[in-house]
């Protein structure tokens, strides 16, 4: 017993059982963004040259190049009643007319009629796989994308978390919630101010020729001797220059501050400001600044002019 054949999947008929002319799109009106012209438009034009209606017609329309089209066609009927195409996956003539196209030599194989309603259920198989593949493939890669921006996203806000909080370490350090007196500044931009601060003044005061560093060492003894000692202070800072001593201190009470000013016994080449109180949690915040006269002699001295 003989193997059966194998189904001939690319069919070809001979060219007299087509209808066949050669179309002039050039006459066709050209449309806004539209390459060429649409199977429509140029069924029109094939139509002429039928015997019968071009709603009966399958056709193929292969261009050649210089607004013209090589127009193949079948009746529907015969496509759909014809045995021999049941296994087939391309159909096409063995020839093409010579007064089709008397000018160039055109593959007859490039024309396809199993196309559109009579495409066969293999081939529209396999391209239906074909787009399912490539939507899984697309949506896999966006996915891979998106995980990964958002990997990235998480990883910078985890970083920006980190460095936020050291931030506001160094800031509560600086400035301790129940030490600090209460401000409405932002905390960075209340240290900013103070660094600016510091600059001008140690710049005004290594600007400064006629004050000596070793002065400055003989105020703060001087000082210090006549400090109250029966007076409940926390000291922040004494800043000392030989024009200048600033001291800033925490108390319990206001009026324990006034008392400290009251017991400091200053000598006749020194002035005092007016003490500033602010109130802190514990309590208030003394910032008391003490200058020196004009033409007046270290403080060490303790002696008039």
């Amino acid at each position: 017993m003989r193997p059966s054949a194998r189904p001939q999947q690319h069919a070809t008929w001979p060219a007299h059982r087509f209808y066949w002319a050669l179309l002039d799109a050039s006459i066709l009106p050209k449309r806004l963004f539209q390459r060429g012209p649409d199977r429509r438009a140029l069924g029109y034009l094939f139509e002429s040259d039928l015997p019968v209606p071009i709603d009966r017609i399958h056709a193929a329309y292969l261009p050649l190049g210089d607004s013209r089209f090589i127009a193949c066609g079948i009746e529907h009927e015969r496509l759909a009643k014809d045995d021999s195409l049941q296994e087939a996956h391309t159909l096409s003539p063995d020839e093409i007319p010579e007064n089709v196209a008397p000018e160039c030599s055109v593959d007859p194989r490039s024309i396809n009629l199993l196309t559109a309603p009579h495409e066969p259920a293999p081939v529209r198989r396999e391209r239906h796989r074909f787009i399912g593949e490539s939507t899984a493939v697309a949506a896999l890669l966006l996915l891979a994308v998106v995980l990964g921006i958002e990997r990235r996203i998480v990883a910078w806000d985890r970083a920006t978390a980190q460095m936020q909080a050291k931030s506001q370490a160094v800031y509560d350090h600086l400035y301790p919630p129940g030490i600090s007196a209460p401000s409405t500044q932002p905390t960075p931009l209340r240290l900013v101010a103070e660094l600016r601060l510091l600059e001008r003044t140690r710049g005004r005061a290594a600007q400064s020729s006629d004050l000596e560093e070793p002065q400055s060492g003989h105020t703060l003894a001087a000082l210090l001797q006549r400090w109250p000692t029966d007076q409940p202070i926390m000291t922040e800072s004494i800043s000392v220059t030989p024009a200048s001593v600033t001291v800033i201190g925490l108390l319990p009470t206001a009026p324990a501050a006034q008392g400290f000013v009251s017991a400091f016994h200053l000598p006749d080449e020194w002035e005092a400001r007016q003490p500033q109180i602010s109130a802190v949690t514990d309590g208030v915040r003394l910032t008391w600044r003490l200058t020196r006269r004009p033409d007046s002699r270290d403080i060490a001295d303790g002696s008039r002019p």
